[in-house]
């Protein structure tokens, strides 16, 4: 059995990471926008560091389907949200109007493609410079995520 002190990092720095209570949805969308913390997780400091700006990340549980067999309902995902700058092909945390979900975006000629990874989803294919893209927020982008073995 591995035992280690209670109060000590094992000489590790790390940083602690606000999770929040809303939920991203993935599927049609998740009204479950709360901004209040609902506890920390722990990450050592120099990965997460090397990941992007530690302040502006969170924590969030998804909800649903769409990104499986990637993400799957109930993962929790990492966003960094001083990365949100579209990348083609990255995973982002999205909010349109009132709801917030996750997904990979990416670009054709004229066309923002919000796409699952779940094939029994189709794209959305959304025309660059529509009130429906202005409508569009990036959140910030997935950097990381992980599931509870249940």
């Amino acid at each position: 059995m591995l035992v280690c002190p209670p109060s000590d990092n094992g000489g590790i720095d790390i940083v602690w990471i606000n999770r929040l209570k809303a939920r991203l949805s993935a599927g049609g969308g998740s009204f479950e926008v709360e901004t209040e913390c609902n506890g920390k997780f722990a990450f050592r400091s120099d990965w997460i560091h090397r990941k992007g700006q530690p302040e502006a990340m969170v924590l969030m549980e998804v909800s649903g389907d769409s990104m499986a067999p990637d993400i799957c309902d109930k993962d929790m995902v990492l966003i960094d949200q001083s990365q949100n700058e579209l990348v083609a092909g990255g995973i982002f945390a999205i909010g349109i109007e009132e709801t917030i979900m996750v997904k990979e975006l990416d670009v054709e000629p004229g066309t923002l493609l919000i796409r699952s990874k779940n094939k029994d989803y189709d794209p959305i294919r959304i025309p660059r410079g529509s009130d429906i893209e202005r409508n569009i927020r990036i959140i910030g982008r997935v950097i990381w995520w992980c599931r509870e073995v249940r």
